[in-house]
């Protein structure tokens, strides 16, 4: 799957979102990630992807992805963080400027309105989550927004 809509120019309907993103050896999947993430209707103004130490050709398709599109902001853990993605997301987040960060794991696909309906409600609710539906034989998760 190629990026798709990869840019270099900022949109129009850009919001002050930072999406932080983690990865481990999830190279079967993580390319149609992030292309969920950068084909919102209400585009973030960054992705920040953490990887754990991947060795399965992750690294490969992230620095593809960063190449097409200048929202992503790769960075690589100097030493594996350990069992606990927590950690993982932190890294993330110490690094995203958004005024808003949203989740995401490496094995997620978004769909389209995801973004754009939960920041419609951050003047409603002080903490907005999203469904989980599973998907697919793999179980694979696909999230619908709600608060």
């Amino acid at each position: 799957m190629p990026i798709v809509n990869a840019r270099k120019a900022t949109p129009t309907t850009q919001i002050p979102i930072s999406v932080a993103m983690t990865s481990f050896n999830s190279v079967s999947y993580i390319r149609e990630q992030v292309v969920s993430v950068l084909e919102q209707s209400t585009a973030p103004t960054e992705i920040v992807i953490s990887d754990d130490g991947s060795t399965d050709g992750t690294i490969s398709v992230l620095k593809e992805c960063a190449q097409a599109d200048d929202r992503i902001v790769l960075t690589r853990n100097s030493r594996k963080v350990g069992n606990t993605i927590n950690q993982n997301f932190e890294n993330a987040v110490r690094r995203c400027s958004g005024e808003w960060v949203a989740f995401c794991d490496h094995d997620d696909i978004w769909l389209p309105e995801k973004l754009g309906v939960l920041y419609s409600y951050r003047e409603s609710a002080p903490l907005i989550r999203s469904e989980e539906r599973r998907v697919g034989k793999e179980c694979r998760s696909r999230w619908s927004p709600y608060h």
